[in-house]
């Protein structure tokens, strides 16, 4: 049921960014008759409809980083020793993350290493929030990966158990290719039917 939730969360968040930018679009564009020749299509227009698409990218290329982070597996290697949660702190969901993904500091852990190569408390990212008992490890993304991400990508805390997942380090970058080509394929369909794009 969360699960089902946060889709919902995440369709409905959609529906909002594409109506706004709807709105937006109808309010500053007029209508006006298709392009000619010696009328060509106003700057405005093709402006607003290349912001529209920027932001589209975005929220494409965000969504499939959140989607990345909730059912993969962490991206990168282990870095350091995992620590057993003790005690979970505050946890958020960051407004990028669409609903997806929780931030938790930890607000009391243990280690069985006496050093330690991290400052401050650790902050878990992941699907769900951690539970007493519980490891976490660091994870750093290095090699090939990192060129894969769109997003850059540092350190992150992530729970070990979810090293069972599927490695979902193509995710964004394929998301980005096919909705690349999905914007070209509506582009020469609107230019064959002469839609006022």
């Amino acid at each position: 049921m969360p699960l089902l939730l946060d889709l919902l969360s995440v369709l409905a968040c959609l529906a909002a960014v594409a109506a706004f930018v709807l709105v937006g679009l109808r309010l500053a564009v007029p209508d006006e008759p298709h392009a000619t020749p010696d009328r060509p299509r106003p700057r405005l227009r093709r402006r607003l409809i290349g912001a529209a698409a920027a932001i589209g990218a975005f929220t494409v290329l965000t969504l499939a980083t959140a989607a990345q982070t909730a059912f993969g597996a962490p991206l990168g290697d282990r870095v350091g020793v995992p620590v057993r949660v003790a005690e979970v702190g505050e946890c958020d969901q960051p407004v990028l993350a669409f609903g997806l993904v929780k931030r938790c500091d930890l607000a009391a852990y243990s280690s069985t290493s006496p050093s330690t190569d991290w400052s401050g408390a650790p902050v878990v990212v992941s699907r769900t929030v951690p539970e007493p008992g519980d490891e976490v490890a660091q994870y750093e993304v290095s090699g090939w990966r990192a060129y894969v991400q769109v997003l850059p990508r540092d350190r992150t805390w992530r729970p070990v158990a979810e090293e069972a997942r599927p490695d979902l380090t193509w995710l964004p970058a394929a998301t980005m290719a096919a909705a690349t080509l999905l914007a070209g394929t509506i582009a020469r369909f609107a230019k064959r039917r002469s839609l006022p794009v």
